[in-house]
């Protein structure tokens, strides 16, 4: 054991001769520092780096290379309650790294006019109404349009627990609002045109009432 306002136990890799190359201290907090190189926890096969110094990129929490897109961050039954950051998630969309690229078709289309877009409150925040979707309707949705778990990510089925992938609805959004646009700006055009034969067509009726303008009927 280890007594005194600040416990620590010092370690020298490699005999060196500076202050310590690691160290584990209680300062209040049960700290392992390192002097060069990074933290290593290692659970079975599981490995987590922590690594780096400076600012931004050059720190960083990861898993060794072999656990690359392998490892979670919370469990379904133990969650973490909210992610603070500055600048907004990375998702890998390299092209590089991908397949069986698709565009949206029909029954995507069908579908999202069949979600429905909610308020509720959790059980276990009462109180506080958040906006989103219930995982279950959006199944029968899917299940509607023929669309299968397999091509939709964004519904997620865990064992027993349901849930959505919010932010790849990004994409369905997106599609959904082209389509829109696409038909706002069709029906402006068409508008548009019926509006000059409405002003060509008031520009006679103004001429003949002037008489500027001499209508004749032939007959045969």
């Amino acid at each position: 054991e280890l007594y005194g306002k600040t416990p620590y136990m010092d370690f020298h890799q490699n005999n060196s001769s500076s202050d310590y190359t690691s160290r584990i201290i209680d300062d209040g907090y049960l700290g392992l520092l390192k002097n060069g190189g990074g933290v290593k926890l290692q659970s079975g096969d599981t490995i987590i780096y922590l690594e780096g110094s400076g600012v931004g990129s050059g720190r960083c929490l990861r898993p060794q290379g072999a656990d690359n897109n392998q490892i979670k961050l919370g469990e379904t039954y133990a969650g973490f309650y909210r992610l603070y950051a500055s600048l907004s998630n990375y998702t890998t969309s390299d092209i590089r790294k991908k397949t069986n690229i698709k565009e949206y078709d029909s029954r995507f289309e069908s579908m999202y006019m069949d979600l429905k877009p909610i308020t509720y409150e959790l059980i276990s925040d009462r109180g506080q109404s958040h906006c989103g979707f219930i995982a279950q309707w959006t199944k029968e949705a899917m299940l509607k349009n023929k669309i299968l778990d397999s091509e939709f990510g964004v519904y997620i089925n865990e064992g027993d627990e349901y849930g959505m992938a919010y932010e790849e609805m990004v994409s369905l959004n997106t599609h959904m609002i082209q389509k829109t646009i696409l038909r706002v700006n069709k029906h402006d055009e068409e508008i548009s045109k019926l509006k000059d034969e409405i002003k060509q067509l008031q520009a006679k009726l103004n001429a003949y009432e002037n008489g500027t303008m001499e209508v004749r009927i032939w007959q045969a």
